[in-house]
């Protein structure tokens, strides 16, 4: 080693700092202070480098993986509203050089960070002023979704260009009575087209039509124009469910074509004033299904016919959708891995494997970019999915110990699919042997679509360092996709009993 490069080496290491990156609470531009919940405690979390350093915050010693990474969840101080992290670094170096005549010399410094962040309580909006409209008024909704209460649970989904009688507005929300004894609410961003109007006559049910079409078994419904309906499914029985507001029944006269595959009988019955139920009793466990209207008002639920397999799962047509894209980031990791990252490398893999299995794959995003949540339903239903995976990664909500029994979860929706939720989520936690969360019914878009049985899977949670650098291993996207191909084969042998 000569002296020069000797000298540099001295130089590098005597002016060493330690780097502290806090990737959350994070403030986003234009914001210069970061926002969280009014919590008393608090999750944080980010890397500092070297990862030999000593790091406090707010005077807590804080413990760093090999990597770096660190996550605490420490008192909030409301009283100064920010964090002071200090990292310290040991940095030495040894010598051993005739050349310079040095026997073992130890070169040994301290060096020190800091970085205070700031941070507040996130606004709380006000309240929104009532609307100059005289109820009862008629409304036509573009489409949207009709909840239980102002900002309540979602109920039902409206078709765009519905119309219905509004009976009252409360924050920011329209009311509906769709019943004697019950109304929907829907937010005033969905409503448009206010008429005085309010004598609109309900529709008519005299007859109804079950016929094949190109895999699904149509049901045709005339009704002369659109109207509010909530569709749900069962199992044991296997039944889908139509509830259509404001309808009279004369139901008199039901056909069935002789094809039919999927739809066994439909049983009407009126259980409030202008409510019409459909119980439409199904030969098998449900596929899938959809709502259209045609030009004349005719609403036309189509059930979906069970996908052809010839073996295994050959022959089936699958829907991988690699959640977030483009500057939509999703949850991010301690050294700053995206979620939208590792969900891209993870659909890769399991499309490789499933189409060497013989399976027809749709991804909705290929690359880096960003997707709405309805394109990416629209993909795999214009696809002819037969199934619909969403592929995501777990964070937690401000306040939440993160220092508990978290791991991988599955979620759906509906119950058609509960199975297909129950099979993927056994295999997972054989392949990455993390806590089991066990399933989920929740309200999230990639698991609402009802063309198909539809799941979102969150395998890990990217913001534990532990969970991070497990995703960063080489194995990882190989693991998951043999999961997700075992339960996808599970799920399709236990629906080829059922037939």
């Amino acid at each position: 080693m000569n002296k020069i490069l000797l000298l540099l080496l001295f130089s590098a290491v005597l002016n060493a700092q330690p780097h502290i990156d806090v990737v959350y609470p994070r403030a986003m531009p234009p914001d210069t202070i970061a926002y969280i919940d009014d919590v008393n405690e608090n999750f944080i979390f980010g890397s500092v480098t070297p990862p030999n350093s000593v790091l406090r915050i707010n005077g807590i010693k804080v413990e760093l993986l090999e990597n770096g990474s660190f996550l605490a969840f420490l008192p909030v101080d409301w009283e100064n509203s920010y964090y002071e992290l200090t990292a310290t670094a040991v940095t030495s170096l040894s010598i051993d050089s005739a050349n310079f005549y040095w026997q073992s010399n130890v070169i040994v410094r301290k060096d020190s960070s800091s970085i205070i962040l700031p941070f507040t309580t996130r606004s709380i909006k006000g309240k929104a002023e009532q609307p100059d409209i005289s109820f009862p008024t008629l409304v036509t909704l573009n489409g949207g979704v009709a909840r239980t209460a102002p900002n309540g649970a979602y109920y039902l989904f409206p078709d765009k260009d519905t119309q219905v009688i509004a009976t009252g507005w409360r924050d920011n929300y329209y009311r509906f009575r769709i019943a004697p004894q019950q109304s929907v609410w829907v937010a005033s961003y969905y409503c448009s087209k206010f008429e005085a109007q309010s004598d609109i006559l309900p529709p008519v049910i005299w007859e109804a039509q079950a016929e094949q079409k190109q895999g699904w078994d149509e049901l045709k419904v005339p009704l002369g124009r659109k109207v509010l309906y909530r569709i749900y499914d069962e199992t044991f029985p296997n039944k889908i469910i139509v509830d259509l507001f404001g309808v009279i029944s004369h139901l008199d006269k039901i056909s069935y074509s002789s094809d039919l595959r999927s739809v066994w009988d439909i049983v009407w019955s009126q259980p409030a004033d202008e409510v019409v139920r459909l119980e439409i009793n199904l030969m098998h466990s449900c596929w899938g299904y959809k709502v259209d209207w045609s030009e004349d008002g005719q609403f036309i639920l189509s059930v979906k016919n069970p996908p052809e397999i010839l073996w295994g799962i050959k022959g089936l047509h699958v829907a991988i959708d690699p959640g977030h894209g483009g500057d939509k980031d999703g949850a991010i990791g301690p050294t700053r891995l995206t979620e939208k990252e590792i969900n891209l490398k993870i659909a890769g893999s399991v499309v490789e494997l499933l189409e060497s299995k013989g399976v027809q794959v749709t991804q909705t995003r290929t690359d880096d970019s960003d997707i709405g949540l309805k394109k990416r339903i629209h993909l795999a239903e214009n696809a002819g999915a037969d199934l619909l995976i969403s592929l995501h990664h777990n964070a937690l909500a401000d306040g939440t110990n993160p220092f508990g029994d978290f791991g991988t979860g599955t979620h759906y929706y509906h119950p058609f699919s509960r199975d297909f939720a129950i099979s993927v989520q056994r295999e997972l936690i054989q392949a990455l042997m993390l806590h089991d969360e066990g399933v989920y019914y929740n309200n999230l878009a990639l698991a609402r679509p009802t063309a198909m049985p539809s799941i979102l899977v969150e395998s890990a949670y990217i913001m534990f360092p532990d969970h991070e650098m497990m995703m960063l291993s080489e194995d990882y996207p190989a693991k998951i996709a043999k999961a997700i191909y075992l339960g996808v084969k599970e799920f399709v042998t236990l629906r080829k009993k059922s037939l």
